[in-house]
């Protein structure tokens, strides 16, 4: 399942800045819950592939994945939820929201590049994966 995005919201406000192609991933294998304070790596300077997992205890969450110019919603989704995230343009990934549906139960979500786990966040309700900048 894809989403595609409002072209107008993402990117440099050029008129080729697109949203970033999101697809759903099956992945019966993603871990739940893993303990904060681990640490991550930055992104490689033009990364434009990245791994988005969102569990926890909240039955389903929404997203916004939002980059430098604007954002994305992804609709709620049941978790665990394992999203690819491909940008247009390099290093535009600035953030991500993960909102419980429920808004009060624990709820992480994880941001990699390859296997680097760049970004972690937990919260009761929501959390956010801010990436460093590059």
């Amino acid at each position: 399942m894809e989403w595609p995005g409002d072209s107008d919201a993402w990117g440099d406000g050029s008129a080729g800045a697109l949203s970033p192609d999101v697809s759903v991933v099956t992945d019966p294998g993603v871990p739940g819950v893993q303990r904060t304070g681990v640490s991550t790596s930055e992104p490689p300077p033009g990364t434009t592939a990245y791994r988005v997992e969102v569990v926890g205890s909240e039955p389903g969450a929404t997203l916004h994945l939002i980059g430098r110019h604007g954002d994305t919603a992804i609709p709620e989704s049941a978790l665990p939820l394992v999203l690819d995230v491909r940008t247009h343009e390099p290093d535009s990934l600035e953030l991500v929201q993960a909102f419980g549906v429920h808004f009060q139960d624990e709820i992480q979500c994880r941001v990699y590049v390859g296997e680097e786990l760049v970004a972690i966040a937990t919260g009761p309700g929501e959390a956010e994966c801010a990436l460093p900048p590059t």
